[in-house]
């Protein structure tokens, strides 16, 4: 659920001196008046059981920014859900590791949250399935975002936020299959490539303004990323979004015919409603671009919301496939296993 983070520490003098030495340092310095205009300390070190690579920049001498992947530092991977009941087990990790890197590090208490990725993973019976999963997907905007397609995934690209969907097997093959393999780590790359067969992973990539709207306060810090319940809530709100507030399961035309007609609708209402889903939910560029041109949003609205009433489903796109986007849900590729979880590599 918790994936790549980034942190704003706070600075001793001491402590931004212990991280200078250890680093790469550029400074700007405007010579007419000796003012230091800018500085920027960057050092990506690689600590922790997997080695996995962490960036520290430092902008000022008060604070520094660490970001990493916190499933790739503790779990070795991320195609495994990192859970909030591993989230203070993970950080007091991240904090002995630096502070044994660098002799002195601030406590992770006093972080604060910059960014977050947050994300689910499905694993289905095959890789077909969620191949075909991810195409019906590509058929969906999101609203002011703009949408970019690519052979394995789809991502809607914003300035406070983004989502994106995509196939995890052909993703781990090419970041982090090979890398482990280099590092010896055999039967763990096998291992987590197996896992990946069939996964589909949805990810939200929020920054700093719309994790402070999201949570309606201006500093947010580890305790945010404890809270599952609404982890998961948050996960849901955008996905139903993006879904159009349809069922998570998929349904051909007949199912989505009686699924409108069960719901007590006029008849005229109904040929209109099937018509509009049809038109929303199409893979042709020129026919969604038929409901934008000539429905306006509170029509939009009113069909959306009965179509959720409905029980409407997601398109089949006359595809051999059936799934689900519940979250939570039975089919998640790996379970919070308890509060003390701990790599096999500890």
């Amino acid at each position: 659920m918790i994936d790549t983070v980034k942190f704003k520490i706070p600075l001793s003098e001491k402590q931004f001196n212990l991280i200078l030495k250890k680093s790469h340092e550029i400074v700007k310095t405007n010579n007419q008046n000796n003012i230091v205009e800018f500085r920027i300390v960057n050092n990506d070190i690689e600590i922790g059981s997997y080695d996995r690579k962490i960036t520290i920049r430092i902008f000022d001498t008060q604070h520094a920014n660490v970001e990493l992947s916190l499933p790739k530092f503790y779990l070795g991977n991320n195609v495994e859900l990192l859970y909030p009941s591993q989230v203070e087990i993970v950080l007091q990790r991240l904090q002995d590791c630096l502070q044994d890197h660098y002799g002195e590090f601030p406590p992770y208490m006093n972080w604060s949250l910059e960014r977050l990725d947050l994300c689910y993973a499905w694993k289905y019976q095959d890789q077909a399935t969620a191949v075909r999963a991810l195409s019906v997907l590509k058929t969906f905007d999101y609203p002011r975002k703009s949408k970019y397609l690519y052979n394995d995934s789809v991502m809607w690209r914003g300035r406070y936020f983004s989502l994106k969907f995509y196939l995890k097997k052909p993703e781990f093959i090419q970041h982090d299959f090979h890398q482990l393999n280099r590092a010896g780590k055999h039967d763990f790359a096998n291992r987590i490539f197996a896992l990946s067969e069939g996964v589909l992973r949805f990810e939200i990539t929020m920054r700093k303004e719309q994790l402070k709207d999201l949570w309606g306060k201006k500093i947010l810090t580890y305790k945010e990323l404890l809270d599952k319940e609404n982890l998961e809530h948050i996960l849901s709100e955008y996905l139903n979004r993006l879904l159009i507030n349809l069922d998570k399961s998929v349904m051909d035309d007949q199912q989505v015919h009686s699924k409108i007609c069960s719901a007590g609708f006029r008849n005229n209402r109904i040929v209109d409603l099937f018509a509009y889903y049809k038109l929303c939910v199409s893979s042709k560029l020129n026919f969604k671009q038929i409901y934008k041109d000539h429905y306006n949003p509170s029509t939009i609205w009113r069909y959306k919301r009965d179509l959720k009433n409905a029980g409407v489903g997601l398109p089949q796109l006359n595809l051999p496939i059936t799934f689900s986007l519940d979250i939570p849900s039975e089919q998640v590729v790996n379970t919070d296993l308890s509060n003390s979880r701990v790599s096999e590599n500890a």
